[in-house]
């Protein structure tokens, strides 16, 4: 091995290291995860197993396929096989050391069209960047929400990093196209200046 391919190997994994120790003071409350960590395949047993998707087009089921793990930020594909609709589904989990603890950036894609896109921080606090439904700026015609039970796993997910989240909280994404309204008090979304 030659001393630049050494340097290489020995610069990625004080990377991962350094990086690992920085975000794991922040995901050591981890309520299930005293051993795992984001980097670890592990992991990938408190994701879902499946996720039914209700639109105005109809509910489909999705089968978790693939997941990734990067320094920080997770990213879990669902799949379903109904031609004609979406084929997959993938929830992007982006982490983000704070002052008040650990923030996590949430994407959900559906086939190629961006559904949602939240925040959760602090101990219970949901920041909504965009949804699709009624009120919605950028698509209030269509309606894309998951299942009621479905929801509450990926909540229940969400908790396992140390968050206090309801499904309440969660209404721009749940089954009912008529269930939030952009003023609800619970899920504030931010105006922009």
């Amino acid at each position: 091995m030659n001393r630049k391919t050494l340097i290489k190997k020995v610069s990625s994994i004080s990377l991962v290291i350094y990086i690992n120790i920085y975000l794991m003071d922040y995901l050591i409350g981890f309520k299930a995860f005293e051993s795992t960590t984001i980097l670890d395949k592990d992991i990938e047993k408190y994701f879902p197993k499946s996720l039914t998707v209700v639109t105005d087009r109809g509910e489909f089921n999705f089968k978790k396929s693939n997941l990734t793990r990067e320094i920080d930020i997770i990213r879990i594909v669902y799949e379903q096989k109904i031609w004609g609709e979406a084929d997959n589904l993938e929830i992007d989990l982006h982490f983000v050391r704070e002052k008040g603890g650990l923030k996590i950036l949430v994407d959900v894609t559906f086939g190629d069209f961006m559904a949602s896109e939240f925040s959760i921080f602090g101990k219970n606090k949901v920041s909504i960047v965009h949804y699709n439904g009624k009120g919605s700026k950028q698509d209030p015609k269509t309606h894309f929400g998951f299942k009621n039970e479905s929801l509450q796993e990926l909540i229940d997910l969400f908790n396992k990093f140390g968050f206090e989240l309801k499904i309440d909280q969660f209404k721009f994404i749940d089954q009912d196209p008529d269930d939030f309204r952009p003023s609800d008090k619970i899920t504030k979304i931010p105006k922009i200046k």
